[in-house]
């Protein structure tokens, strides 16, 4: 079950926003609070050594419709212990 919910996260991945402004697209924090979000390039941590043009706010936008699923993902590892960490959502310019 957990390995089909993996499969759909990779498939909505796709589906992240542009800035945020667009509807039906949202902070991943407002659908799961607590969830980790690590965004490399939005600092210095990453290949780069600084932060990468486009990547204005802190804020891991996706799919409404990504978002849920990953939800549920996130409840069905929180019962093994588990949780969900992103490090990076896409923002073209």
């Amino acid at each position: 079950m957990i390995k089909r919910q993996i499969i759909k996260i990779v498939l909505l991945f796709l589906w992240f926003s542009l800035d945020g402004q667009h509807p039906g697209f949202s902070d991943i924090r407002d659908y799961i609070p607590g969830i980790h979000v690590e965004l490399r390039y939005f600092g210095t941590e990453n290949f780069m050594g600084r932060r990468v043009d486009g990547y204005r706010r802190d804020v891991c936008l996706m799919s409404d419709q990504a978002a849920a699923a990953l939800k549920n993902v996130q409840q069905d590892l929180a019962k093994e212990g588990l949780g969900l960490k992103i490090f990076d959502a896409y923002r073209p310019q």
